[in-house]
């Protein structure tokens, strides 16, 4: 990702869509702590392809809020729409559509090394997450994280 130029995705929207739609991948330095640890924001890219919907629980997505947000986050599970967080938060965005959905991940850059969402070493990073997200979510979790903040 070397002679990168910082652009708003507002700005770059268009341009990013034009070239999803015609089946190039796209990659880009998200902002924001939303989805440590695995992305760190100024030293990290996504690489996403368009989405063609059917998303899968695990899945990294960027969609549009429709309040016009940008969002990279997770698929967390599937119930009444996609349900999806942040590897980095708590909370679940509940009823995101396909509709919302522009791409999906299909490797990231972890400084200039890049990972496929096929490597082992991602995978079973995916898997930690979901047990560290169901450990925060359990009434354990939120009483150990009370006493040691």
């Amino acid at each position: 990702m070397k002679n990168s130029k910082r652009v708003s995705l507002e700005e770059l929207f268009p341009v990013m869509l034009e070239q999803l739609e015609s089946g190039k991948k796209i990659t880009f330095r998200p902002r924001g702590t939303s989805m440590l640890p695995l992305l760190r924001e100024g030293k990290d890219g996504i690489v996403l392809e368009k989405s063609k919907g059917n998303h899968r629980k695990n899945d990294i997505v960027f969609y549009r809020r429709k309040n016009g947000q940008f969002v990279l986050h997770r698929i967390v599970y599937t119930k009444d729409g996609y349900v999806i967080s942040g590897d980095h938060q708590l909370f679940f965005e509940y009823g995101i559509t396909d509709d919302e959905i522009i791409g999906v991940a299909t490797g990231f850059y972890r400084g200039e090394k890049y990972y496929s969402v096929n490597n082992i070493f991602y995978r079973i990073y995916v898997f930690l997450i979901r047990i560290r997200r169901n450990f925060k979510n359990s009434i354990f979790g939120r009483i150990t994280a009370r006493i040691f903040h």
